[in-house]
C-alpha cells in the first residue's frame, strides 16, 4: 500500500466517523453537536420551537462543515495516493531505462569486440595464406622445347670444339630461360592475386554478415525495449484508471455515509468496506 488506507473511514457502526484512520473529525465539535442535539430535542419536547429551529440550523451548519472537511480530506488523500503511484512509476521507469541502457551498451561493446576479433582473425588468416603462397613461388621455369633444343645444340657445338658458336647459343638459351622464368613467375603472381582477392572477398562477406547480424540484434533489442516500455505505460495507465474509479466509488460511499450522518444523525453501515482494501492490494500487486 502506498498510503494510509482511506477505507478506514468507511468502518461501520455509530462511531465510524471517529475512527476514520487518515480522516479526522473534530471530537470537540462532535461532542458539542451531541449536546446541541440534546438541547434541540429538549426544546422540541418543551414546545420551545424557535429555540429548536435555531438549534436545528446550527446542527445542520456544523454537520455540513464536518462533512465538507471529510470530503476534502478524502480528496486530498486520494490525490496524494495518485501522486505516490506516479512517483513510484517514474522511479521504476528510470530504473527500467537504466537497465536497458546498460543492456544496449553491453550489446554494442560485445558487437565491437566480435568485430575486432573477426578483423584480427581475418588479418592473421590472410597473412598465413600469403605466406603459404610465397612458399610456392616458382624459382625455376619449366623448360620449353625451344630451350631444350638450344641446350642440345650448345652441347654439340662444345663437343665439336666450336666454342664461339657454343657461347652464342648458350647466351641465347640463358636469355630464353630467363624470359620463360619471368613468364612463369608472372603467371604465379597473377594467380596468387586472384586467390588473395577471393579470400578477401570471402572475408568481407563474413564481416558484412557479422555487421548485419549485429544490426538485426540491436534492432530487435530496441523493438523489445519499446514493446516493454509500451506495456509498462499501458499497465500504469490501467492502474491509474482503476484507481481513479476506485476513488470515485470511495467518494460515493463516503457521500452516502455522510448523508446518513447529516440526515439521520447516525452512521449508515456500508456493505463490505474491506473491498476497497482488497482492490488496492490487487492493483498494487501489479508490477509497474
Amino acid at each position: 500500500m502506498l498510503t494510509a488506507d482511506p477505507n478506514q473511514v468507511l468502518a461501520g457502526g455509530p462511531s465510524g466517523l471517529s475512527r476514520t484512520g487518515s480522516l479526522h473529525v473534530d471530537e470537540a465539535v462532535v461532542a458539542y453537536m451531541a449536546k446541541l442535539e440534546e438541547h434541540r430535542r429538549r426544546c422540541e419536547a418543551e414546545g420551545r420551537y424557535q429555540e429548536a429551529k435555531v438549534a436545528t440550523k446550527r446542527l445542520a451548519d456544523l454537520r455540513t462543515a464536518q462533512v465538507e472537511k471529510l470530503r476534502q480530506e478524502l480528496a486530498a488523500n486520494q490525490t496524494r495516493e495518485l501522486e505516490e503511484v506516479q512517483g513510484v512509476y517514474e522511479e521504476e521507469t528510470a530504473k527500467f531505462h537504466h537497465i536497458w541502457d546498460g543492456r544496449m551498451r553491453d550489446y554494442a561493446a560485445n558487437l565491437a569486440k566480435a568485430t575486432e576479433d573477426l578483423r584480427a582473425s581475418h588479418t592473421s588468416q590472410l597473412a598465413a595464406f600469403v605466406e603459404e603462397l610465397q612458399k610456392k613461388r616458382p624459382t625455376r621455369a619449366r623448360p620449353s622445347r625451344d630451350y631444350l633444343l638450344q641446350r642440345e645444340m650448345q652441347d654439340k657445338l662444345a663437343k665439336s670444339q666450336q666454342y664461339s658458336r657454343a657461347t652464342k647459343v648458350k647466351t641465347m638459351a640463358d636469355e630464353l630461360y630467363q624470359a620463360e622464368l619471368e613468364t612463369t613467375v608472372a603467371a604465379w603472381e597473377a594467380e596468387s592475386k586472384l586467390k588473395i582477392a577471393k579470400l578477401q572477398a570471402k572475408q568481407q562477406t563474413e564481416f558484412e554478415a557479422l555487421l548485419q547480424r549485429g544490426t538485426k540484434g540491436r534492432d530487435e533489442l530496441e523493438l523489445k525495449r519499446v514493446a516493454e516500455t509500451e506495456r509498462r505505460t499501458l499497465r500504469f495507465r490501467n492502474i491509474v484508471s482503476e484507481l481513479e474509479q476506485l476513488h470515485k466509488v470511495e467518494m460515493a460511499h463516503l457521500e452516502n455515509f455522510l448523508d446518513g450522518q447529516v440526515l439521520a444523525g447516525k452512521a449508515t453501515p456500508l456493505r463490505d468496506p474491506g473491498a476497497f482494501r482488497r482492490k488496492r492490494e490487487q492493483l498494487f500487486s501489479l508490477a509497474i
